[in-house]
């Protein structure tokens, strides 16, 4: 089991420092050097403390408070995603089931197919975001935060059994900013991805 996490851990780092390499270059660089700039400067978040919070990756020795994000258990009623290439929402729920136990529906991206989360607040005080994943080992899903039209690489999700992925850095430009998750599938195998959540940064 620890050979399996560990090899999983490794092809994460690995296709997330190569997509960064891809996903970043010249210019493009220059402008998440400029988010990243931003983020210093930016001491407050302006987000509406409004969601409720849980420990929903406690289990993992995650032990931050983590809110769902926008639509992020793709739940029939809650708030829809732009699918694009084939993406589609299917029966079918990562078996932790850390929204619930009713719960029974999931994201499935085939090769190519993408997934953009409606828009949220996001600032310092909202620093990461985790989901869970599974599918054809082939698989690689990259996940940008995306502020207007620029895609920030936060890091990626594989396939497998059921797991949470590693914390993705939402690249925070400033406090109460507007932005988005994007799901892409760039790998050769489908992928499903589950219950999406932001840590807020808050502490009991």
């Amino acid at each position: 089991m620890l050979s399996h996490l560990t090899g999983r851990a490794l092809r994460a780092a690995l296709a997330a420092a190569a997509a960064l390499a891809v996903a970043v270059p010249g210019s493009a660089a220059a402008s998440v050097t400029g988010v990243a700039s931003s983020a210093v400067s930016a001491v407050t978040t302006q987000c509406p403390a409004d969601a409720p919070v849980a420990r929903t990756f406690a289990r993992w020795l995650d032990p931050a408070l983590y809110k769902l994000a926008p639509g992020g258990d793709f739940e029939p009623g809650s708030q829809p995603w732009k699918l694009a290439g084939g993406a589609r929402i299917v029966a079918g729920n990562a078996t932790q089931k850390v929204g619930g136990r009713d719960d029974g529906w999931s994201l499935e991206l085939r090769p190519g197919a993408s997934a953009t989360s409606p828009a949220s607040c996001v600032g310092l005080a909202e620093p990461t975001f985790r989901m869970f994943s599974s599918g054809s080992l082939t698989g690689l899903v990259l996940a940008q935060a995306v502020y207007g039209s620029l895609g920030v690489p936060a890091g990626v999700a594989t396939g497998g059994a059921w797991s949470p992925t590693l914390p993705m850095l939402t690249g925070v430009g400033a406090a109460g900013r507007s932005f988005s998750i994007r799901l892409q599938n760039i790998g050769l195998g489908t992928v499903r991805v589950d219950d999406v959540y932001i840590d807020p940064y808050r502490r009991s």
